[in-house]
């Protein structure tokens, strides 16, 4: 394959499931931050290649054979291929939507027909899906609070472990708002803001995302202030109608 987003350990990956699945894989696609990984993919430790596999079947035979290469992948810095059939693909559109509305926008078939193509996830099940995890978010702050004790060192590192995610949150509510640049931090923290969310609160989450690092006494000071913004979006997309 000539294609410089297809690397050395997409196309052995490719000719590996082609021995798995012969006749019976349709598609091979890379999607994610993976189709601009180029040929330094693989020591990309952190950003793992993902890819998606349609097949007209799936057997526990098959699954083995998959299972036996695991190791490989790993080693060659690709996540286990996301496997689906072709009904499995259709039929888990609204199932996971915010899942597949990410890799519908943001693939590259590298082998057989492209079938994402023409797939759209009703707007109105990313909206839900947003609501779902906004409410998740919001509760898990605010158990957490109180299993840690208030302990500044365990709050430090919950909101370490739970900025990504929110900031994930903030990003996909931004694509489903139609922002030109949903992954643009001053663009999220825009949109938080006109949402009722304290910017202040906001610059933070984002930079603690960025970082991975909040210090002790930092976290028992912003932690209220971070679960009222998390309520207040909870608050925004539940009463959004898309």
């Amino acid at each position: 394959m000539n294609d410089p987003r297809v690397t050395p350990a997409v196309d052995r990956l490719v000719l590996e499931l082609e021995g798995i699945f012969r006749e019976r894989l349709s598609m091979v696609a890379v999607y994610g931050d993976g189709i601009h990984l180029g040929e330094a993919a693989a020591s990309h430790g952190d950003r793992a290649v993902h890819t998606l596999a349609v097949v007209a079947s799936l057997t526990a035979d098959d699954m083995r054979a998959c299972a036996g290469l695991a190791e490989h992948w790993a080693a060659r810095g690709l996540a286990v291929p996301l496997l689906l059939t072709a009904v499995d693909l259709r039929r888990s559109l609204d199932a996971f939507p915010m899942e597949f509305s990410d890799i519908i926008a943001q693939h590259h078939t590298v082998r057989g027909t492209d079938l994402l193509e023409g797939l759209a996830v009703a707007r109105e099940d990313v909206r839900r899906a947003c609501e779902v995890q906004a409410r998740s978010h919001a509760l898990h702050l605010r158990e957490s609070y109180v299993e840690c004790g208030a302990n500044p060192r365990r709050l430090a590192r919950l909101v370490v472990a739970s900025a990504p995610p929110f900031r994930a949150l903030l990003q996909s509510i931004a694509s489903l708002a139609g922002h030109a640049n949903p992954t643009d931090d001053a663009a999220l923290i825009d949109m938080g803001s006109a949402a009722g969310l304290d910017a202040v609160v906001l610059r933070q989450v984002v930079a603690i995302a960025q970082s991975g690092a909040v210090g002790a006494g930092d976290a028992e000071a912003f932690y209220l202030a971070y679960a009222e913004a998390a309520e207040r979006l909870v608050q925004h997309v539940d009463a959004w109608r898309v």
